[in-house]
């Protein structure tokens, strides 16, 4: 992946991976991928439930380190959170983050043209310290 941004492996004798990228947001319609990963080349991303956002890896990792999410959006009426939940690894190595979406405390869904910023710190080395 040539776009991944590697952690030197002194500090910490891991090898991380940063990624950030942008889930636009669709009402009760299916959420997009946008800056990041605009073509899904790394990520696929649905809706599963009201101001629920499922992200999943399409390359497996050894292991998830953080996760961070935030909104921005048009209007600043009511607060919005984003809360990551405990990260999944899948099967087959690949991972899923589910984030659950709130204004003014509430479940909601995201506004259309909304963004999620998501920024994940994932582990590609399977030789620990």
């Amino acid at each position: 992946m040539s776009d991944r941004q590697y952690h030197e492996p002194q500090t910490q004798g891991w090898r991380h991976v940063y990624m950030t990228l942008q889930i636009i947001g669709n009402g009760a319609s299916a959420p997009s991928l946008g800056e990041g990963d605009p073509k899904g080349t790394y990520f696929t991303v649905s809706r599963t439930t009201t101001g629920t956002y499922l992200l999943k890896t399409k390359n497996p990792f050894p292991g998830s380190v953080g996760v961070d999410a935030n909104i921005m959006s048009a209007t600043d009426t009511n607060a919005w959170s984003v809360t990551p939940k405990l990260p999944v690894q899948n099967a087959d190595h690949t991972w899923s983050f589910e984030l659950v979406t709130f204004e003014a405390g509430t479940k909601t869904d995201v506004a259309a043209n909304d963004i999620i910023v998501v920024s994940l710190v994932m582990r590609n080395s399977a030789v620990l310290p």
